[in-house]
């Protein structure tokens, strides 16, 4: 049998240490029940403050387009997606459709200056939950 308790052993290198049960266990292994979930989709999903209205205000304020040589028209599309932890913080930010480099920056940027969401929630508690953020860059014309 497999255990997921660490077990005291020789040396802290993470080798199988045999237990009293004859079974193995990787020491300083980390209990799976301790790592917190992060959930694609909850029952109820997080809310930036104010609301979707309020975060498109945030994104128009906060969003510089990067570059002056873009031609009139030009559309880019940047795709993110971060974490809003069981206290409302935005965190571990990354792109999933990337466009130039400086979009990207622009994007991660922006996000990282976001105040405190409403957490997400799952059977009545608070639960860490991925968003995903299209932002789309349009040069006037």
């Amino acid at each position: 049998m497999i255990g997921v308790k660490t077990l005291a052993g020789d040396a802290g290198n993470g080798e199988p240490q045999n237990n009293t049960n004859g079974g193995t266990a990787l020491q300083n292994e980390e209990p799976e029940a301790a790592k917190p979930e992060i959930f694609d989709r909850a029952e109820e999903m997080p809310e930036f403050p104010g609301g979707i209205e309020a975060l498109k205000r945030f994104l128009l304020k906060n969003l510089r387009m990067p570059g002056d040589n873009l031609e009139p028209g030009t559309q880019v599309r940047v795709m993110a997606r971060f974490v809003v932890d069981a206290d409302g913080r935005v965190r571990d930010i990354e792109i999933t459709q990337p466009a130039e480099e400086v979009f990207n920056r622009e994007v991660k940027r922006v996000i990282s200056k976001m105040p405190d969401w409403k957490p997400g929630e799952q059977n009545h508690r608070h639960v860490a939950v991925y968003f995903s953020l299209p932002v789309n860059f349009v040069v006037a014309e």
